[in-house]
């Protein structure tokens, strides 16, 4: 039972190899974010019963390629950092925090993850990964989305990815493109609270990291009165 007046917020990782055993492994700056706007982030270890409740939230972070099994790809040359465990780990995550209707932010691996949760498939390799593949472009948010209401038409964002979604899943809609090649770097549910960006929003936060000039804090602010509305 958590014990914080905060809203708590669990994050989901991967793992690394260590000396002598496995380990739970993610960037420090996703919890930090959380932290200054007022939440406590909490690591998930990937083992262990799945209960929302214990929590106000769940963040979908980064990491390596999703399984192509799982999504609905090819197997491409390209697939890297491909972790079977923690794909089957925040497809039960998503699967548990849809059900206790609790918010859930996807963030590049996590945006994947979302989409091929809810039945789209993804670009196992994308014909302009030149773009996107440690570069900074500018995205479109739909008009009326709730992007274009915190951040504007139009900004510069960091890219790390060489995979996206290709179709939609069921009950998604599409938030955000990349302007160079339309490739889907946002969508929210339509009725669930979950949303998605492909980009690196915990980069682009002032005083924590700053990949762009694009401030992220709304964003992140965003998802944490959305977790605080549910405590």
């Amino acid at each position: 039972m958590k014990k914080t007046k905060s809203p708590v917020i669990l994050i989901s990782a991967g793992t690394r190899d260590g000396e002598r055993s496995r380990q739970t492994a993610q960037s420090e700056l996703y919890a930090r974010c959380l932290a200054a706007c007022g939440a406590v982030g909490v690591l998930d270890g990937g083992h262990g019963d799945i209960c929302p409740q214990r929590f106000d939230g769940l963040l979908l972070s980064g990491g390596g390629d999703i399984a192509p099994e799982s999504c609905g790809i090819r197997v491409s040359e390209r697939l890297s950092g491909v972790d079977r465990a923690r794909d089957e780990r925040e497809f039960a995550l998503l699967k548990g925090f849809c059900a206790a209707q609790k918010p859930v932010l996807g963030i590049c691996r996590g945006i994947q993850v979302i989409g091929a949760a809810f039945g789209g498939t993804l670009f196992a390799d994308l014909p302009t990964a030149e773009l996107h593949r440690d570069a900074v472009h500018r995205v479109i948010t739909a008009e009326g989305s709730s992007l274009r209401a915190l951040l504007g038409a139009h900004f510069l964002v960091n890219s790390y990815h060489h995979q996206a979604i290709r179709t939609l899943g069921a009950g998604l809609r599409v938030t955000a493109v990349s302007a160079a090649d339309g490739v889907i770097e946002g969508v929210e549910h339509e009725t669930l609270p979950v949303w998605a960006v492909q980009w690196h929003m915990e980069r682009m936060m002032q005083g924590i990291c700053a990949d762009t000039e694009t401030e992220m804090r709304p964003l992140m602010e965003r998802f944490v009165r959305q977790a605080a509305e549910g405590m």
